[in-house]
């Protein structure tokens, strides 16, 4: 029986599947985990209405709708609200204050999500710049972006189920931030306003940007080839200030891939950005 016959994909089809991904988001995944490949695509075939050989079909006919829809699946949305504490502890403790006092004659800071899946981190960084009573009057620009244009959708809404908001979200922030919507809670319109979202893919060209202070770049590298994860630490470190903060996963470094960063506060997974012409 081939594969095809037994719903399962060939060679060929991983390839085409495993080329797409690669192309349009960086996302490596080795061909001996078809089984990953299979499983994530089989609820898209479903929802679809085709076969798996049908869906990437369609895909090698060069479907740009079901070639974003593939990628999409083939990526992992996980994220909750207020993720690793570590992380917002050091922002609040030391790298907030730090550019308080650095930033004191312009009264400005810009900050950037560069990969906010459905939002939960944004608006887990907007409750947390809330809460300091310094920053009041300060210009504060955040940007959100990420490459799907479903979960930036998802995230500039602002709207979670009850299971979301249990993960992470303090009782508190719910009770004063959120507000019943229905079957789900909505943070708070005033606090929407306060991002810009926009889609950017990180392995294609990036609009113009500011100059950022914080740059919050989790969970994203680990998916990538060595010399992408070096061609975006580096684009990366051409939209930061000189003395700007790099927030990345527990498990991601840019120590041995560029030297343009060394490690900042706390020693865990923040960095501070180190040079321009290296």
């Amino acid at each position: 029986m081939s594969a095809h016959e037994s719903g399962l994909l060939s060679d060929d089809d991983i390839q085409t599947v495993l080329t797409c991904i690669r192309r349009r988001a960086g996302l490596v995944f080795e061909p001996e985990k078809r089984y990953l490949v299979e499983s994530r695509l089989q609820k898209l075939a479903q929802s679809e209405g085709k076969s798996l050989a049908q869906l990437v079909q369609a895909l090698d006919a060069g479907d740009e709708r079901i070639a974003l829809a593939v990628t999409e699946a083939m990526t992992i949305q996980e994220t909750y609200f207020f993720r690793d504490p570590w992380l917002f502890d050091s922002l609040r403790t030391e790298v907030i204050p730090a550019l308080l006092q650095r930033r004191a004659s312009e009264r400005s800071l810009h900050l950037w999500c560069a990969a906010c899946a459905t939002g939960q981190e944004v608006w887990s960084l907007v409750l947390l710049l809330e809460s300091i009573p310094e920053l009041a009057g300060w210009d504060v620009q955040i940007l959100a972006s990420d490459f799907s244009p479903q979960a930036l959708a998802r995230a500039q809404a602002g709207r979670y189920s009850h299971m979301e908001v249990n993960r992470g979200l303090p009782a508190r922030e719910l009770a004063v931030h959120f507000r019943r919507h229905g079957l789900e809670w909505e943070i708070d319109p005033a606090l929407r306003r306060r991002v810009t979202f926009r889609q950017i893919n990180l392995v294609e060209p990036w609009p113009d940007m500011p100059r950022f202070d914080i740059v919050l770049l989790r969970n994203v590298l680990i998916y990538f080839d060595e010399p992408t994860k070096r061609e975006v630490l580096l684009r990366v470190s051409n939209v930061m200030q000189a003395d700007g903060f790099l927030f990345m996963g527990g498990a991601e470094s840019p120590v041995g891939v560029v030297d343009r960063f060394l490690p900042g506060v706390s020693n865990r997974a923040c960095y501070h950005f180190l040079q321009r012409n290296s």
